[in-house]
């Protein structure tokens, strides 16, 4: 009976809290920072011959999609990798690479997902491709999606500029790797 009546006080306390302090205005705030670099790599029989490191981009797709993932309203995770020769300039409208590369070996494809043990919130995505230009094929817009390569959900892209150009050969091994970290 004790613990009956002890419960049933602080019930009626937290209600009556509620009741006077305005529980219809009470307010959660929830902050989260996520950034996410591109480690690019391009390997000729082995040997690493060009990489390239740095920040992606959020486009309006991304940041609706996070949205939706922190919501529980989406279960597409941001695992698909993809390039492009295009060298205009980030467009935070985009949906898609422009000029995404869809021949060659160097088409879009599901990343491998890890997570990177140097820290919390740190994770990783990362896929190697295998190219088959004989006389290459160029990448230099990279782009981080949530779906496979017949969706426009573009979540992250990172132009590297036409001096950062890998020029892929066949037999060459492009490796892509999107670093998070979520602070």
């Amino acid at each position: 009976k004790f613990r009956f009546v002890i419960v049933t006080v602080l019930t009626v306390s937290l209600v009556a809290s509620l009741y006077f302090y305005g529980f219809e205005n009470t307010e959660m705030t929830f902050g989260s920072n996520n950034v996410i670099h591109l480690l690019v790599q391009q390997y000729r029989n082995g040997v690493l011959i060009s990489e390239t490191y740095h920040p992606m981009t959020i486009t309006n797709f991304g940041k609706n999609q996070t949205r939706d993932l922190l919501g529980g309203v989406n279960t597409n995770a941001m695992l698909y990798l993809a390039n492009s020769n295009n060298t205009g300039a980030f467009d935070a409208t985009w949906t898609a690479l422009p000029g995404e590369t869809t021949q060659n070996g160097l088409d879009r494809a599901l990343g491998t997902y890890a997570l990177d043990q140097t820290g919390n919130g740190k994770w990783n995505v990362t896929y190697t491709w295998t190219g088959t230009a004989t006389y290459g094929c160029t990448t230099n817009l990279y782009g981080l999606y949530s779906t496979a390569y017949s969706g426009a959900t573009l979540c992250y892209a990172e132009q590297q500029g036409a001096e950062n150009a890998k020029n892929v050969t066949s037999g060459d091994t492009l490796k892509l790797t999107a670093q998070g970290t979520a602070s």
